[in-house]
């Protein structure tokens, strides 16, 4: 019995994550033809920032960097360990990358202002 409920969870997991995103697409659109109906100015979709793909990227990048570094430190300098004494280095050292990672892309963002700012008043 105990297997059975075990296996039902990704079902249940997987069905649940699909209807959420099923009922926020749905419910959203209702709103935009509800707006539309109603003559309502619909407001402009907001455009992509290259920046939040820079960010997204040196996150990533950063935390597998940290990822890399917690499994050569673990490998070399703390062979005697088992594996859940060492998860918390590889939370630490992941969280730590991504967070340089961020760091990078702040200082980046602020070094290229003109980047973000559209120059011709267009919003």
């Amino acid at each position: 019995m105990e297997t059975a409920i075990h296996s039902l969870i990704p079902i249940v997991m997987f069905t649940g994550l699909f209807s959420m995103i099923f009922g926020i697409r749905y419910l959203d659109n209702k709103e935009k033809m509800a707006m539309i109906q109603r003559g309502m100015v619909l407001p402009p979709k907001p455009k992509s920032s290259l920046f939040k793909t820079l960010r997204f990227g040196l996150v990533i990048i950063g935390g597998a960097l940290g990822f890399l570094k917690a499994m050569f430190i673990k490998h070399t300098f703390m062979e005697g360990i088992s594996e859940e004494e060492g998860q918390g280095l590889y939370l630490c050292l992941v969280a730590l990358g991504a967070g340089i990672g961020l760091l990078l892309a702040y200082y980046w963002e602020r070094k290229h202002p003109s980047d973000i700012e559209p120059s011709n008043g267009e919003v």
